[in-house]
């Protein structure tokens, strides 16, 4: 009878599977292969704790011959770009003589073929050659040598199947087609249950018929130990020549960063503008008409002034928090634009429109009244587009001083760009045009680590809608506004484990640079 038996040595943390054929004219555990009818036997190499101590076909040396791994993707089933990946993603402790073969065509545009030296994870099959001459000598010495070694990696499926068990030469000889595990079974147990090895014999001219005595034939199987540590590149204590993460690795504090957006209602410390207390004034129009204006406080919905962050008539929404979709170590340098839009808001009492529009037929022009005060309020003058949320009629706070409100600068015009406002036909009371786009001074950052500001850009675009009318502003004024941020910082180093850098902006509309020829 055949039998079969394990030996194990107490400075390994795997045994391997012994293997006695009694009868070799009547062979139980030899078998020939498909195609050529070599004889082989299959041996197991089992780690005594698969998951805690694992051994892997990569790791497994033949008589100190580090196998090699070739695949050939046109002969898989269907044709594939390459290989497939483990259950586990642990790399070999040793580079192996690597050649892969992709599928020729359009289906792995992209994939190359590759030879070189890898240690990358892979299934197998890997192939170890004894040398012939070797070969001779032991057939000589014992009548029997080993001519290849081919292993594989076996896994235990959650339902308790074994995955790539049924693999054998006996049944394809070509070890390059064997379709390794490709996720079809869930497999928690990640690392092979055991590793199964096809030990190709070679017992010289005649065959088995010609061995005539009992012998023995020893290999020594070794294992190159994985190297336990982190394996990831993005913590502290990474090292590029661990093979098995063993959940050592370690992450500095990382930390958010929210720019938190708030529309102010007469802040504290600034002038409101004209035109901000909600006051009604009548006066006749053209042919007699009597013509009404209202300040913007009396009769806005949000009370904020005509802005708000989002949303359509009365949502009047005043907050609004964006938050980066990195976070950031201390040192770390935050680089990145956020962009939000304020709009008019939608007044009540009956108005329809959140632009207003020139008391008097076309836009602006000489025929507006020069005369200041209350006279600019009337037909003759701004009337109620007084109200419109402009690039020019917006203040932003520095984030960390609460009373300091930095004013738009206009941008210098060369022939018309970056372009006017259309609201503003000349220059205003500064000596200069509003124009479309505006800047804002930099915000200065809230402590002395790193960089001095926060950021490096911040501007304001108008924006216009293209559905206007004669009746309606919208070809006046901005249909929106587009507020640019631009951060530019090193991430603080006082802040607590995984706290959010808060990045305040508060923004106001001030009516101070516009619907007032004197204006200052």
């Amino acid at each position: 009878m055949p039998s079969s038996s394990f030996t194990f040595n107490s400075n390994n943390n795997y045994e391997v599977e012994r293997v006695q054929e009694l009868d070799v004219n009547n062979p139980s555990f030899i078998k020939l292969s498909a195609t050529t009818l070599t004889p082989f036997v299959e041996i197991k190499i089992t780690p005594t704790n698969s998951q805690s101590n694992p051994v892997l076909a990569s790791n497994i040396k033949i008589d100190s011959i580090i196998p090699d791994f070739t695949w050939d993707g046109p002969t898989q089933n269907p044709p594939a770009c390459e290989p497939p990946p483990p259950p586990h993603s642990a790399n070999s402790s040793v580079q192996h003589a690597t050649s892969i073969l992709i599928t020729p065509g359009g289906l792995c545009t992209g994939f190359s073929d590759f030879t070189g030296q890898s240690n990358l994870p892979q299934q197998g099959p890997y192939s170890a050659e004894n040398d012939s001459t070797v070969q001779s000598n032991q057939i000589i010495s014992n009548g029997v040598s080993w001519s290849e070694v081919v292993l594989i990696e076996v896994y235990e499926a959650d339902d308790g199947t074994l995955v790539n068990d049924n693999f054998s030469p006996e049944i394809l000889e070509d070890y390059n087609a064997w379709d390794m595990y490709s996720g079809s079974q869930p497999i928690t147990n990640t690392y092979p249950k055991y590793v199964k090895a096809f030990v190709y014999l070679n017992f010289g001219s005649n065959g088995l018929a010609g061995l005539t005595t009992d012998t023995t034939l020893n290999l020594d199987i070794d294992e190159v130990e994985p190297i336990y540590g982190c394996t990831d590149p993005l913590s502290t204590d990474y090292d590029s020549t661990v093979t098995i993460d063993d959940g050592s690795c370690s992450y500095p504090s990382t930390h958010g960063v929210d720019v938190v957006i708030s529309v102010e209602n007469s802040p504290s410390g600034i002038s409101n503008g004209p035109y901000t207390d909600g006051s009604t004034f009548t006066m006749a129009g053209m042919g007699g008409a009597s013509y009404t204006t209202v300040d913007v406080a009396g009769f806005l919905s949000n009370g904020y002034g005509n802005i708000q962050l989002e949303g359509e008539q009365g949502t009047g929404t005043t907050t609004k928090t964006i938050t980066l979709p990195l976070t950031y170590s201390p040192g770390a340098t935050v680089s990145t634009v956020v962009q939000f839009h304020v709009y008019p808001s939608y007044p009540i009492l009956g108005y329809n429109n959140h632009l207003y529009d020139f008391p008097f037929g076309g836009g602006p022009s000489l025929n507006i009244s020069s005369t200041p005060s209350e006279v600019q309020r009337m037909y003759f003058g701004w009337g109620d587009t007084k109200n419109n949320l402009t690039a020019a009629s917006l203040r932003i706070r520095q984030p960390f001083i609460p009373t300091t409100w930095e004013e738009p600068i206009y941008a210098t015009s060369n022939n018309n760009s970056p372009a006017p406002s259309y609201w503003h036909w000349v220059d205003d009371p500064t000596g200069s045009r509003p124009t479309r786009s505006v800047s804002f001074n930099n915000f200065a950052q809230s402590d002395t680590f790193g960089s001095p500001n926060i950021t490096s850009l911040i501007s304001a675009f108008e924006e216009y809608g293209s559905d206007f009318s004669v009746y309606t502003g919208k070809q006046w004024f901005p249909e929106k506004v587009l507020i640019s941020i631009t951060l530019d910082f090193i991430m603080p180093s006082n802040l607590s484990y995984n706290q959010a850098y808060e990045i305040p902006v508060n923004i106001y509309h001030n009516t101070e640079n516009q619907g007032d020829l004197n204006w200052s």
